[in-house]
């Protein structure tokens, strides 16, 4: 962790938290001061300087204020904390401090005092936990909804082309060709296929604007391989129902 020297009259600031970043950094150019017992102090740096205390899977510190020693009193301290590394070099030993530590953590609610622990094993596992939940219940919900929506499509235009064998056959007869009737199928329901496709691009496209300022919370990630399998499994499932209806279409319609 790194250390700062401070003069009496300076303080830093620690933020990881984007969103934060920007308003706070903005104060630190400008010169912004603070005030504890009457006496002024102005910042170090002109921006925040990367740092937390609490251990966390997501980037959550909005900003800690570091002072000199000499600004504040122990009659001032609201919380304590206790940071340290494991004294092991295995999962099996990193486990056994783990469980004592969480122990101790037990027996300080049944004493009724305020001793909030935070290891690492159990904050990657909660975060690992949160994360395949997240993404389970998104790709069960995307996965169903999306089958839905094709399904009610090729229903919607099978029903539709059964509707219009009459029609067809007069086509024929008027001296349009298999192929000619073919291509105006294939142009309908592509036509019907791809208003809802565009109307879903333009929503994700905000959606992932909007997902992009919600994952600032967490740590940073690639999002470009998950739009790739998104669009892959779009392709798959939407473009397969619309191959399988224009083939069932060219079947119903098809001449004796």
């Amino acid at each position: 962790m790194a250390q700062y020297e401070l003069e009496d009259n300076e303080y830093v600031v620690l933020c990881n938290y984007d969103s934060m970043l920007d308003i706070r950094n903005k104060a630190l150019k400008a010169g912004a001061t603070i005030t504890i017992d009457d006496h002024k102090y102005t910042p170090k740096f002109d921006h925040c300087e990367d740092g937390f205390i609490t251990m966390s899977p997501e980037k959550m510190n909005m900003g800690i204020i570091l002072v000199p020693d000499n600004a504040v009193s122990k009659a001032m301290k609201n919380q304590s904390f206790l940071i340290a590394n494991y004294n092991a070099t295995n999962k099996v030993n990193k486990q056994k401090i783990e469980d004592k530590i969480l122990d101790l953590h037990s027996n300080s609610y049944a004493q009724n005092s305020e001793l909030i622990i935070n290891t690492k094993i159990a904050i990657n596992d909660m975060s690992i936990g949160m994360a395949a939940m997240a993404v389970f219940l998104g790709i069960y919900l995307g996965i169903v909804f999306l089958i839905s929506s094709a399904a009610i499509l090729a229903l919607k235009e099978l029903s539709e082309c059964s509707d219009n064998i009459k029609r067809y056959s007069i086509l024929r007869r008027l001296g349009a060709d298999e192929r000619m009737i073919n291509k105006s199928i294939f142009k309908q329901i592509g036509v019907f296929f791809a208003f809802p496709l565009a109307l879903a691009v333009i929503h994700s496209i905000f959606g992932i604007q909007v997902s992009n300022l919600m994952l600032q919370t967490f740590r940073k990630a690639n999002i470009l391989p998950s739009i790739i399998m998104t669009a892959g499994f779009l392709i798959v499932i939407y473009g397969g129902y619309f191959i399988i209806t224009y083939l069932c279409c060219k079947n119903i319609i098809k001449e004796d």
